[in-house]
């Protein structure tokens, strides 16, 4: 994974078994959220003009995701909303790029859980709620009840 995801996630090894990975990941939800939210906020308070933008497709992707049914279609329905978005153009390329981090660490983490199509979805919904829920407070608005 390498870096905050290392760090925080180290000690949850995943099952070799299918099915385990649910465990881990029910077992180790805290962790994936303290990392996304630090990479999260890490990322807003770089770029702090896209707090509004992270926001609105963060919520969107939310609401997106319920209807992806594949793991493959989450990174075109993410990308098609930031395509959507009233974000500068110049902005789109960095959103993009951040959505890519975040995939790029959590499938790593991912592929060895052995988490079937419809739990990635499910996971990656709960992420986009955790992304937004950091916007939510860059722009001082109330985060949604969990």
């Amino acid at each position: 994974m390498g870096g905050v995801g290392d760090l925080l996630l180290g000690g949850c090894t995943p099952g070799t078994r299918p099915g385990d990975g649910t465990n881990v990941l029910q077992r180790h939800e805290g962790a994936f959220r303290l990392a996304v939210t630090v990479g999260a906020g890490a990322a807003l308070r770089a770029h702090p003009q896209l707090a509004p933008t992270v926001l609105r497709v963060a919520q969107g992707g939310q609401a997106t995701l319920t209807g992806v049914l594949s793991a493959e279609g989450l990174r075109p329905a993410i990308d098609r909303l930031i395509d959507q978005s009233d974000a500068a153009p110049e902005d789109k390329p960095l959103l993009k790029a951040l959505v890519q981090t975040i995939e790029e660490e959590l499938r790593a983490y991912l592929t060895q859980a052995q988490l079937a199509p419809t739990e990635v979805v499910a996971l990656a919904a709960r992420v986009c709620g955790w992304i937004a829920d950091v916007a939510a407070v860059k722009l001082g608005r109330p985060v949604a009840a969990p």
